[in-house]
Parts: C-alpha cells; structure tokens; sequence
C-alpha cells in the first residue's frame, strides 16, 4: 500500500508519513465524489437546450464546451485556469497523486461550487446545509495540508485559507490563524496575500478581550510596495498614499507619482484625483497646471466627488491667474525678442514660480517663456500669415495715430495710396475726392472690431426637455465655453439624487448622446453667439434620468 502511494518522499517526510497515507485517501475519496456528482449533474441538466457543468454541478451557465467535450459555466472554468487548473473537467481527469497541486485543486472544486451557491469572497458564510460543510471542512483539510509544503498551489492555498479565517467562511473567524496564512502565502511571494496582509497591518484589528493586532505602519507599507510591484491597484493605491503621507517611512512623492500613474492609466479615479493634485502643487514632479487639470478633469469624469470638488477650486484660481491656459495665443509687445512679435501658437502650461506662460510657437521648437501681458488670446481661426498682416497694418496705423490728419501716403499721412483706375460712371471725381478723404484708420479700425469680436464671449440658450415631464422644462443660457460636467451638476441642483443621466442634442437617440463630461458645448458642436447679437442661439437638449433613491418620479425633488 506504501508503494502505491503517489507521493514523493519529500511531502511524505514533510507531512509524515501517516498523514501522508490519510490525505491520499481523502484526496482519491473527494475526487471521486466529485466525478460521481458531476456525471449526475451532466445527465440531469443534458438537453437539446441545456448541459450540467462538470465543475460546480448546476446547470451551466454561459455554456462554455471543454476540448474533452463536456461543458462547464465560463466562470466556472475561467476561475480555475486563473488559479493554475489546467484541465476544467474533473470527469476526465485520471486519478491524482498526493501534491500540494491535487490539494490544492480538488479543494478549489469545492470553492468554486461554493460561489455558485450565492457563497460571495470576503464576506462569512453562515448556516451551511450539512452535505455543503462537509465538503467545505474536507477542503479546509486539503488547504491545511497544501499550506505546509512548497510550491505556488501551496502559496494560493495558504492565502485561501487566511481569507476564510478572516472572513468566517464556513469556520469560526480566527485573525490569528488569519494573518498566519497570509504571511506564510506572502512569504511565498504571493501577490494578493502580500496585499492582505498589508492591510491587516495598516488597519490594525481587535481580536477580543485579550488580544488585538495593532497598526504597524512600517509593515504595512512593506507588504503594499511589494503588491504594488505586482501590479495589485489595491496595494498602488495604498502604497502611494502611506509615501505621500511619509507614513511608515519617508516621504517619498516620487514614489506615489509612479503608483499613482500606473493606477490612473487603468482609470481608477481616486489615483486620477491624486496624481493631479500631484501636478498642481508640484510634489515630486514639474509642476504642469495643464496635466493637473487633465487629470482631475478625467477623475471627476469617473465619477470621485473629490476631483470634482477639487476642479472647481483649480479651475477658479486658473482663471484668475492664467486665463489662455492652453488657448490659442498670439505674442504681442515683447521687447527682448520682438522677433516673436505677431506669432500664433499655444499657452501649453504656465510656470506659477516665474509667472509665466510656457507657449509652444508655430514655426518654432521648443517652449517659450513669456509674460502674461505679451500674450492675447488669438482670434478664431487666425493663421501666422493673418496675424503677420493684421500685425503690419497695426505699426503702420500707430504711426496715423500720431501723423496729422492732412491726408497722404504712409505711417506719417491718414491715407493709404490709391489705386489708379476709372472713376465710376456718373460722378466718379466725386466718388474719389470722397475715397480719399476717409481716413484709412477706418479700415483698421473695422479689422480690430472684427478680432476682438471674434474674442467676445458666445452664448447659446440650451432648451432643455425632460423626457415625459413637458412641465419641468427649462431654459439655460450659457457661454460656449461650459463644460458638460456643469449642465449635469445643475440637473442633479434641480432634481436632486439621480442616476443613469442621459443627455442628447437635437432630439433624444443614442447617436446624439452627449458622453465627454470634460468637452466644451462648443467641443461638442453647439455653437453660440454674441450676448448682444439681435437673435439669439437656440439649441434643443432632451434629457433622461432615473432617481437614486426611488422610482417614482413624481417624488422628484425639483425647484423652479
């Protein structure tokens, strides 16, 4: 019997050679049990229309077809190959030696059987049926003994079990045992128990009368840099916050600008939220008021209330102090370089230290510094050529500004030269003596009230319909320049807690949604005109919404 066993004869003198015996039976008895459960469950639950899977037993859902034939749930079977089972289907399967990998899958069979019953991760389970907690207890067993040898079956079943003394899963909860499994599955360089641990360390537990795990920060924060390395968010995010707080150790901005980017690029809000601030304050990175701002634009568009709350106050203070803020900008009046005088480009970032714009120039390489008064916003559409020539005109026209008016040619007379041509027919000496008593400055002049027309703000009335409730409808007149995020924040003001907002343009179809709460009306195709234009712009907006809090629409919280 000795020789039959299918264990090495290191596991054997690791668990001793009668325990060795004990768990082959229990190991060749559960998968027999098994085998025998999912055939029945395969012949109850096959029909032209439905199979049984061969892993939890039920009737399979999101049928997936194993290579062997037989079916399984698609989770069920994704849940095992993301556990290191490469062969789903146990009826297949010859019989399995003694191994901390047999220990460790047959007692995840069970888990996995166990999620099919409504049996959710780190919760308790409690007031299992009889035949559900012997299976579990036999599986307990299985881990137990996995735990004990070498391996990455033996590091998963160690975390597993610290999860279950943790949470109370289907034993008495015991944080002792708890963070004994976790460690022991950390040790074995174990991802998400490294993750576990670091929180138990961080939050600190009480136990009971007698015995409480307490903080410990330095743990803590070794355990999450170790995850965080793995790539667990959990641990990013934890592990950012103890560095930038210098809780555990140094400060270190650095490091929290590193995890908190890898996080924010997976789009996970608070990290977004964070790393903008980051870039605001310049903590451990250039200080860039255009990156922070993408960032808190994109962790408020993921729904974190504090990039919200922080945007707002970001937003207040850039248009305060730098307005052009990654406008369109037109250099003007610079002394030391008068070169870059008349040069389109973009206010890329502004330096807060120096109080300067950093302007990307067409035509030109690199970043330029300049001060707020050498740049205005450019006119819309304004090419380097256009400005060039409204630039020309403007030197020329200082020079009327001082000549005498008394007519004639050039910076020092009010006229420009006359073309030769022909008089029109029937006065044309008149039309001529008139042309050339206009002052050329009221050409310039037209062309300066055209561009700083085109700088005027623009306004749009936004109809907005309530889909269903004609009565609640309202008007919203707005700058262009608004940002979608405001329009829903005034919805949420009106109409109190709601969800699943829905906002189309012109009329209500899915292929009018607007989606980027970051984008301007204008970004977005709603166009606007002056505030004194004699018609004003009108732009019908239908909108949908379901309350938080109830269904019943009438309960609406709404003010006029």
């Amino acid at each position: 019997e000795k020789s039959d066993l299918a264990s090495p004869s290191a596991m054997v003198a690791s668990l001793g050679e009668a325990t060795a015996v004990v768990l082959a039976a229990k190991v060749e008895e559960l998968q027999g049990s098994l085998q025998k459960r999912g055939l029945a469950a395969v012949q109850q639950h096959e029909s032209p229309t439905t199979s049984g899977c061969v892993v939890c037993m039920e009737k399979a859902v999101n049928k997936a077809t194993l290579t062997c034939g037989h079916n399984t749930c698609a989770n069920c079977a994704s849940e095992l190959k993301a556990r290191g089972v490469s062969e789903p289907c146990l009826l297949c399967k010859p019989a399995m030696p003694l191994s901390a990998d047999s220990l460790w899958e047959l007692g995840l069979r069970v888990y996995v059987k166990m999620q099919r019953k409504n049996l959710r991760p780190n919760c308790a389970w409690d007031g299992l049926l009889p035949a559900l907690q012997k299976e579990w207890d036999d599986a307990i067993e299985l881990w137990t003994a996995a735990a004990e040898l070498e391996g990455p079956a033996s590091a998963e079943a160690a975390h597993a079990l610290g999860s279950a003394y943790k949470w109370g899963q289907g034993v008495a909860p015991d944080l002792v045992k708890a963070m004994g499994y976790y460690q022991a599955a950390a040790e074995k360089d174990h991802g998400q128990a490294q993750h576990a641990l670091g929180a138990m360390h961080e939050e600190g537990y009480e136990y009971d009368a007698e015995f409480r795990i307490a903080k410990d920060l330095f743990a803590a924060r070794r355990w999450h840099e170790k995850a965080a390395e793995k790539g667990h968010v959990e641990s990013r995010l934890a592990y950012a916050r103890l560095c930038f707080n210098g809780d555990g150790g140094l400060v270190e901005f650095s490091e929290a600008q590193k995890h908190w980017a890898a996080a924010a690029d997976r789009n996970i809000p608070a990290a977004c939220t964070s790393l903008g601030m980051l870039y605001i304050n310049g903590q451990g990175v250039a200080q860039s008021l255009a990156k922070g701002r993408k960032y808190l634009q994109k962790g408020e568009g993921l729904g974190d209330k504090d990039g919200s709350t922080y945007l707002k106050s970001v937003e207040k203070r850039i248009a305060e102090v730098c307005p052009l803020l990654e406008k369109s900008v037109v250099v003007q009046g610079l002394e030391s370089q008068p070169e870059l005088n008349g040069m389109v480009g973009v206010a890329t970032d502004y330096a807060v230290e120096d109080d300067r714009y950093l302007c990307t120039l067409d035509g030109r390489e690199g970043l330029v510094k300049l001060r707020p008064e050498c740049v205005r916003k450019a006119p819309k559409g304004a090419t380097q050529s256009a400005v060039a020539e409204i630039a020309e005109d403007s030197a020329w026209l200082d020079g009327v500004d001082k000549a005498t008016p008394t007519g004639g040619n050039g910076p020092n007379n009010t006229t420009r030269p006359k073309k030769k041509g022909k008089g029109k027919k029937g006065g044309g000496d008149a039309a001529a003596a008139e042309a050339s008593a206009t002052p050329a400055f009221n050409v310039m002049t037209q062309i300066r009230e055209q561009a700083v027309k085109q700088e005027q703000d623009n306004f749009v009335t936004l109809k907005m319909n309530l889909m269903n409730w004609d009565f609640m409808n309202f008007d919203m007149k707005l700058k262009t320049t608004t940002h979608l995020f405001t329009i829903k924040e005034e919805l949420t003001r009106r109409h109190g807690l709601i969800k699943n907002l829905v906002i189309c343009k012109d009329s209500y179809a899915e292929r009018n949604e607007l989606r980027d709460d970051t984008a301007t009306l204008e970004e977005l195709g709603i166009t606007g005109v002056p505030e004194d234009a004699d018609q004003p712009m009108e732009v019908a907006i239908f909108y949908e919404f379901k309350p938080c809090d109830h269904d019943d629409p009438l309960l609406l919280v709404w003010k006029s």
